[in-house]
């Protein structure tokens, strides 16, 4: 022990005494064990979001977008595994853990009654617009007439309706004092008269750039005495006819899925900033035609039906909290559109001791295709 202090021999001989009295690795492993699982509704859809816990320990868990979940370094023996979920009746499920390894489970989650009637949804919402039938049929004619479609405004530059129409040969621009933007037909010295929709837009002459070039699904622009029947007035077309046509209603852009996080609404309910259910005297409903929903066309052609739970909050204006809505669904696509179909569904808020506070619902989708609507396809 030359060169070693008698003080360095004794910090030697209390580290080999604690290297003596530490558990072997392999015999610590074998004491110990690994629970994993996946968390489904009654249906068998994934459960995201659901609170698991091993009761009577300190290990916690969220389910992640899949409904899986997973413990390492469980002590051996028996253990509850409990699951909480708003919208579900918690469940509980006994596992014992007689020798190490992983044990995989499947813990199934019944709906609670405080959840609304299910949003049914058979078929696909078509974008066609009988309005615009006059003016497809025409434009794909061109037998009189000048036609701007959507595509052409679309790859245009201009901004304003004004500047779309300097494009059409026979139209002539000018400002008018104390009228705005006018357009004037060739050969004609009086304002055209400017239908919107198939009817006429104003008593008198229009300032066409109070037009919105965004909402406007068609545009075609006829000299006198050269328009359609149905483009008529008392005083004639003499002074030429500017049809506008809006655009049909189409659905919003589809918003992304948030990413798996924490439960935002588990959070909100711990810090009683939000409601559930059956906590309120009056609860929020949908308002009746609000909820618009799109069935998937490839999933629609191949006949594929399917569900998509929902959980969100609604404010005290009836309108959903977006941020905290929570899917779980059979198909991504189903998902997609129940979101879709949320972004402006609106809702009559809850209302407790007379006044309207925030409240958790769940709302689930059903999807159903038609017998005889599908074809040979497969969803894309």
């Amino acid at each position: 022990m030359d060169g070693v202090s008698p003080v360095g021999v004794l910090w030697r001989v209390a580290f080999a005494l604690a290297l003596a009295v530490l558990p072997d690795d392999g015999a610590a492993q074998e004491q110990r064990a690994v629970v994993a699982g996946i968390v489904v509704d009654s249906l068998g859809s994934p459960v995201a979001g659901a609170q698991v816990a091993l009761d009577g320990t300190e290990l916690r868990s969220i389910t992640d977008a899949a409904g899986r979940f997973r413990f390492a370094d469980v002590e051996l023996g028996r253990v509850d595994v409990v699951v909480r979920r708003i919208g579900f009746k918690a469940a509980s499920l006994r596992v014992d853990l007689g020798s190490s390894g992983a044990t995989q489970i499947m813990i199934t989650l019944a709906v609670t009654p405080e959840v609304l009637a299910p949003v049914e949804v058979t078929e696909q919402r078509e974008v066609y617009d009988a309005r615009l039938y006059g003016f497809e049929t025409r434009a794909a004619q061109r037998k009189s007439g000048h036609f701007i479609t959507r595509d052409r405004i679309e790859r245009s530059t201009s901004k304003r309706l004004s500047d779309l129409l300097r494009q059409v040969p026979t139209v002539r621009i000018a400002m008018v004092r104390g009228l705005g933007t006018m357009a004037y037909v060739r050969g004609a010295n009086c304002p055209p008269l400017v239908y919107v929709d198939g009817s006429p837009a104003s008593a008198g002459p229009l300032d066409l750039d109070l037009i919105d070039l965004s909402s406007v699904e068609g545009i075609e622009v006829y000299g006198g005495f050269g328009a359609p029947a149905e483009f008529s007035s008392v005083k004639g077309d003499r002074c030429g006819v500017i049809a506008i046509w809006s655009r049909p209603f189409r659905p919003r852009e589809r918003t992304p899925a948030p990413p798996a996080q924490t439960s935002l609404i588990t959070a909100l309910l711990e810090l009683e900033m939000v409601f559930p259910a059956d906590a309120v005297d009056s609860v929020a409903t949908p308002l009746a035609g609000s909820i618009r929903t799109v069935y998937p066309d490839s999933l629609l052609r191949a006949q594929v039906g399917g569900s998509a739970n929902v959980r969100f909050i609604v404010d005290t204006s009836g309108f959903v909290e977006m941020p905290t809505l929570e899917v779980s669904a059979t198909h991504q696509l189903f998902a997609q559109a129940a979101r879709d179909a949320l972004n402006d569904a609106q809702f009559s808020p809850a209302v407790l001791q007379g006044r309207r506070v925030r409240q958790v619902v769940a709302l689930p989708f059903r999807f159903t295709p038609p017998r005889g609507s599908g074809d040979q396809g497969v969803p894309q």
